[in-house]
This record gives structure tokens, C-alpha cells and sequence, in this order.
């Protein structure tokens, strides 16, 4: 529940500490893994109209993109 109010009081100032700390969508269910656990209509109700509506409108960022880095072989490196 006390993760719904931080995101309450961010919506009403309009999203303010989300665009300051970059936040992207990915990140916000991460912080809120368990907010929905008794609260589902809460929870559906602030995706809904809260998070869903500044991804849209670019206050929160879409999900991040995941660089896929290319291994390296050891031999490559040091000319085994």
C-alpha cells in the first residue's frame, strides 16, 4: 500500500520524480512486486490511469532496451 501512495503523490504533481530520475516502465513493477497482493483493484487502477498514462504522454520511458553483449573468446584476446 505505501507504494501506491508514493505513486499517488507522484501522479498529482505530475510525474515530476519520474522524469528527474529517468525512471522507465520496467523499473516500476520491479519496485512494486508485491503492491498488488490484496490490492489487485488498486493496482490495476494505477497502471491503468497512472502508469500507463505517462508512459503514453513520455513521463515514464518505455522499457529499457536490453544490449546484448557479444562474448568474447579468449583466444581472440590473447592470440592463443
Amino acid at each position: 500500500m505505501d507504494n501506491l501512495q508514493l505513486m499517488m503523490l507522484n501522479e498529482a504533481i505530475g510525474g515530476k520524480a519520474w522524469v528527474a530520475h529517468d525512471v522507465h516502465i520496467d523499473q516500476t513493477p520491479a519496485r512494486n512486486e508485491v503492491t498488488h497482493v490484496g490490492f489487485e483493484e488498486m493496482w490495476e487502477y494505477a497502471k491503468e490511469h497512472w502508469l500507463d498514462k505517462r508512459v503514453a504522454n513520455g513521463t515514464i520511458l518505455p522499457q529499457k532496451s536490453r544490449k546484448i553483449q557479444k562474448s568474447i573468446k579468449f583466444d581472440s584476446i590473447f592470440h592463443v
